[in-house]
């Protein structure tokens, strides 16, 4: 259990940061995406509105809000180049003058594309060369497209996202190389208080069987002298209770307790069948069914005894909550053409429906709260059932479908 809680301590630390550094490096790379596009589109919006020719910038007139993109420098540092061309595919002008890469077939058959695109401004790859080109109208009916070189923004841009991804990881696997180098240390506390429980508990499990036999002997007693009555009937039930209950607290603290087992592959078939047969007059004794489907063999890793009591607590709880007149079923299967197994015990119940199943893995959790309840129980049972399915490496569940509530053990 400790180290359960130590890797989920683990987990939903690097979760979280994970999911931190995520939004805050998608905000980031978002921003640079936006300011990088932004800035491109400008510059090719302003060309295109000088007719594909930049002019001179001297800084000294008021300036546009696409001008403010630019320096005296840009018109020495830009590289493009634009083409006319009219409604009917005729090309009226090239100037490749401000560009080597792109000859003047490549220049019109570039144009011609973007001129059927619905966009007025984007961008076009080109092998490792990526152009922003801006679309406009332009006199005598005709359209000019102007290309410009934006290769270096858009590398930078990818090479931002790329460290970021590595940064992130990075940043991920020392963090959580941290976590979990300090998680022993945060976890010193709970451990402490969880070992103190568990002591206390076995310690008075151990405590309370002399007093418990005590009693017993003394009703045993009584009956030797006086008869048997209602009363020393009634001692006898409850110690028995009491009994039952301080051997199941003193099993669910051993089992926090252990920290691995020895697992043998044995056959399942006969622990079932035997373990769930015991209930069979209980279950006649309150009018109600019992069905076992087990096949000749099924076997898998667990220990004799735990995987006996875990059938015994699952039949247990289904004949002691199922509807009057219900049918309790028990059944062993083979998962499929794998390995491992499931274990299904299921109960007609009625008032199982809108019920918070994960709750009754709960220590002491009862689904019927009443202190005048007619169903005997301290509510650990299901919670050493799922020590004992997590034992055996394995997880359990509770299903409820149709008044017909199931406890699902799946072994691995």
């Amino acid at each position: 259990m400790i180290r359960r809680m130590q890797r989920q301590l683990v987990l939903v630390a690097a979760g979280a940061i994970a999911v931190l550094l995520s939004l805050l490096l998608a905000v980031l790379n978002l921003y640079n995406f936006r300011s990088t596009r932004q800035s491109i589109y400008a510059r090719a919006r302003l060309l295109a509105e000088q007719g594909g020719e930049l002019t001179e910038v001297t800084g000294e007139e008021e300036i546009s809000d696409d001008e403010a993109e630019l320096t005296v420098e840009s018109p020495y540092q830009m590289r493009y180049f634009s083409v006319r061309i009219t409604q009917d595919g005729a090309v009226t002008g090239v100037n490749l003058t401000h560009i080597a890469a792109i000859d003047r077939s490549r220049a019109i058959r570039w144009a011609k594309t973007v001129q059927q695109l619905w966009r007025p401004e984007g961008l076009l790859p080109s092998g490792r060369l990526v152009y922003a080109y801006s679309r406009r109208p332009a006199e005598g009916g005709s359209t000019l497209v102007v290309f410009l070189d934006c290769t270096g923004e858009v590398r930078a841009s990818r090479q931002l996202l790329r460290h970021s991804i590595v940064f992130g990881v990075l940043t991920l696997a020392l963090f959580t190389a941290v976590i979990f180098l300090l998680s022993k240390r945060i976890m010193d506390p709970f451990i402490r208080s969880m070992e103190s429980q568990e002591q206390f508990i076995t310690n008075a499990g151990h405590e309370l069987k002399t007093p418990l036999a005590i009693i017993a002997a003394d009703a045993e007693f009584l009956e030797m002298t006086a008869g048997e009555s209602e009363w020393t009937a009634s001692i006898r039930a409850q110690v028995a209770r009491m009994t039952t209950l301080v051997a199941r607290l003193i099993r669910l603290a051993k089992l926090a307790e252990r920290k691995e087992v020895q697992l043998i592959e044995q056959n399942l078939s006969p622990i079932v069948k035997e373990a769930s047969e015991a209930f069979r007059p209980l279950a006649e004794q309150q009018k109600k069914g019992l069905t076992v489907h087990v096949p000749e063999e099924v076997r898998g890793f667990v220990t004799r005894d735990g995987f006996t009591e875990l059938t015994s607590i699952l039949v247990d709880n289904a004949v002691k909550y199922c509807d009057d007149g219900g049918e309790v079923q028990v059944s062993l299967t083979k998962k499929g053409r794998g390995k491992g197994c499931q274990l299904r015990v299921s109960n007609a119940y009625a008032a199982g429906r809108g019920m918070d199943m994960s709750r009754f893995f709960d220590r002491f959790y009862r689904a019927d709260q009443s202190h005048s309840s007619e169903k005997q129980g301290y509510g650990i049972g299901l919670s050493m059932a799922e020590g004992l399915a997590r034992e055996f490496h394995g997880r359990i569940a509770a299903e409820y479908k149709n008044g017909i509530i199931t406890f699902v053990v799946t072994l691995p």
